[in-house]
């Protein structure tokens, strides 16, 4: 990724004392549709976004439809998100990209 590009990370942990995580990222290429909601992905099958406050990411929504016309909800993940003081013990454990 280019410095001026942002990506979403999710790491996972089997839990939270764990020694290794593994991650999901990938490239934003959303939109703000509104003050502090910003548009990850939307289709007719779902949609994914973030909400943030004070220019502090601090929410993660996704909501997934069972076809086209979006009437029946299938999926809902929400994940409540705080920012993370760096150190030495989270740099090892989230090394990104992960090292060869």
């Amino acid at each position: 990724m280019l410095p001026d590009q942002i990506a979403l990370v999710i790491w996972l942990a089997s839990e939270p004392a764990a020694e290794n995580y593994t991650y999901n990222a990938r490239r934003l290429r959303g939109r703000f549709v509104k003050p502090g909601e910003y548009v990850i992905d939307e289709t007719s099958q779902g949609k994914e976004w973030i909400t943030e406050n004070a220019n502090v990411i601090c929410e993660y929504w996704y909501v997934g439809f069972d076809n086209d016309a979006r009437k029946t909800e299938i999926k809902r993940t929400h994940l409540t998100l705080q920012p993370v003081s760096r150190d030495d013990r989270i740099n090892r454990r989230l090394e990104y990209p992960e090292p060869e």
